[in-house]
C-alpha cells in the first residue's frame, strides 16, 4: 500500500497524527466515564519517554505538550505523568511547560519525573485497578526505548489503560540475537515482543504502515472493541490480512535492499 505520508513523514507529521489520535482518545474517555459511573473519574495519562517537549519544526509541540494542550482543550479530568530520563531534556521540559502551560507546574494532577521509567512507574502501578481508564504513550528514538516488557507489566495493573507505541522496528530487526536489553532476550523479534501484550493482555491491536528505511511504525493496543480504526492515518487491525502482512514484514530479516524499500 502506497500511503501518502510514507515518503515525507517528519516529526511534524508524527506529532500531527499523535494529536489526532489523542483528540479522539480523550473524547472517548469522557464518553466512557459518563456512561460508566463505576469507572474512576480521574483518567491516567502517562508519557513514558517525554523528551524536551518542544521542537524547532512546524508542529512545535512534542508529545508532553500535546497531551497538556489536548487535556485543556477537551477539559479532560486526568492525572498526567511525564517521565524523561535525560536531565538536560527534563530541564528543557520544565522550561517549556512553564512557558506554554504555566499552570501545569502548579497542577497537583501533573507529575513531571526525571529518571528511569521502569523505576518511576512503580510509584503509579503499585496495585491492580480494573476501573482505571487512560492512556500510556512510548516514543523511543531507538530499539532500547521500545520497551514492550514494561508496557506488558503496565497491562497487568491497568487493563483499561490503552497503549500507543512509536517504534523503530528496523532497529529491533537488526539487533535480534545480539544481547539482552530491557529485561528480555534480544533473540525475540518484533512479533514475539508484541505477543507479550497482544492478544494475551490487550484484545485489539492496530499497526501503522511503516515509513523510512528504519521502518518506523505506530502500534495501538486496547481492550475496547469499538476503538477507532484510524484507517485514514494508515492503520490496519493487527488481525487483518494487511495487519498480519505488516507485522510479518517488520519482524523478519531481509536483505538490505528489501528493508530499504519499506
Amino acid at each position: 500500500m502506497d500511503f501518502k505520508y510514507r515518503e515525507n513523514y517528519t516529526i511534524p507529521v508524527k506529532q500531527k497524527h499523535f494529536r489526532e489520535i489523542l483528540t479522539i482518545q480523550f473524547l472517548c474517555l469522557k464518553a466512557i466515564a459518563k456512561k460508566n459511573p463505576w469507572a474512576l473519574k480521574t483518567h491516567l495519562i502517562i508519557d513514558l519517554t517525554a523528551g524536551p517537549g518542544y521542537y524547532d519544526t512546524k508542529e512545535k509541540m512534542g508529545s508532553p505538550l500535546i497531551i497538556l494542550d489536548e487535556r485543556k482543550r477537551r477539559n479532560l479530568y486526568s492525572k498526567v505523568v511525564l517521565i524523561e530520563k535525560d536531565k538536560t531534556n527534563y530541564t528543557a521540559l520544565i522550561r517549556n511547560i512553564e512557558k506554554h502551560f504555566p499552570s501545569g507546574l502548579n497542577d497537583y494532577l501533573v507529575n513531571i519525573e526525571c529518571g528511569d521509567n521502569r523505576e518511576i512507574i512503580k510509584k503509579y502501578v503499585h496495585k491492580i485497578c480494573p476501573i482505571q481508564y487512560g492512556l500510556a504513550y512510548m516514543d523511543g528514538f531507538g530499539e532500547k526505548d521500545a520497551d514492550f516488557y514494561l508496557l506488558s507489566l503496565l497491562c497487568d495493573y491497568y487493563k483499561r489503560v490503552d497503549l500507543i507505541i512509536h517504534c523503530n522496528c528496523g532497529a529491533i530487526k537488526r539487533s535480534v540475537g545480539v544481547k539482552k536489553v530491557n529485561g528480555f532476550s534480544k533473540k525475540m523479534n518484533l512479533e514475539e515482543r508484541i505477543n507479550l501484550i497482544y492478544p494475551r493482555k490487550k484484545a485489539y491491536g492496530l499497526v501503522r504502515d511503516p515509513y523510512t528505511q528504519w521502518q518506523w511504525s505506530i502500534f495501538i493496543f486496547t481492550n475496547w472493541d469499538a476503538y477507532p480504526k484510524f484507517k485514514k492515518l494508515g492503520f490496519f487491525p493487527i488481525d487483518s490480512p494487511e495487519g498480519q502482512a505488516t507485522i510479518k514484514k517488520l519482524s523478519q530479516k531481509g536483505t538490505k535492499n528489501e528493508n530499504e524499500k519499506s
